[in-house]
């Protein structure tokens, strides 16, 4: 049986916390010290493989991405790069080769930021950028790796981009307006 954990990030200690996960009714148990992470971390996710850990950073406007210890779960940092204004939620494509930042904007538009991971030698490169409405707040890519899904809060809509999987970037967008403010977004694969 596998070990789950969470990680969750914390803005005013500027870390971020294991948790390991009771195989039998799910209490959460913190696993030693929270890592401290320069900058305020204000979204998370994890690499498919579960090597990677990339942060956004909302003061800075950066995205960093760490190393996850496989023994222990320490996290190492192994690079930061300029995302955009008020970087936030972070969408992975199902192969981990690309992350999709959603760059609030601060008054202005919104964009998304999107990197290539080469797993290789650990390295994130920014390879483009691409409007998405007015303060975008979230950001899912599709179980296939076909599409991003982002949400705006103040265009009140959901783009729906089509990734190019030779090289992550978005191509035709789809808007649906979906009301007032939307400030989360997870997309479901259900088993039928």
């Amino acid at each position: 049986m596998q070990a789950l954990e969470a990680l969750l990030a914390q803005q005013v200690r500027a870390s971020v916390f294991e948790f390991r996960i009771g195989q039998l009714d799910g209490s959460l148990s913190p696993t030693g010290v929270p890592a401290p992470i320069t900058g305020n971390p204000s979204a998370i996710a994890i690499h498919p493989d579960g090597r990677y850990l990339f942060v956004s950073f909302e003061s800075t406007g950066r995205v960093g991405l760490f190393s996850i210890d496989a023994a222990d779960g320490t996290l190492s940092q192994i690079t930061t790069k300029p995302s955009g204004v008020e970087p936030g939620a972070i969408g992975i494509d199902p192969l981990g080769r690309y992350a999709y930042v959603a760059n609030r904007g601060g008054s202005g538009a919104g964009d998304v930021a999107i990197f290539r991971l080469d797993i290789s030698s650990s390295v994130l490169t920014r390879i483009d950028e691409q409007d998405a409405g007015t303060h975008p707040v979230a950001a899912s890519v599709d179980p296939s790796g076909r599409f991003l899904y982002v949400a705006s809060q103040g265009s009140n809509d959901v783009m729906r981009f089509l990734i190019d999987r030779n090289d992550g970037r978005l191509g035709s967008a789809l808007s649906t307006s979906v009301g007032a403010a939307p400030s989360g977004l997870s997309l479901v694969c259900r088993i039928q």
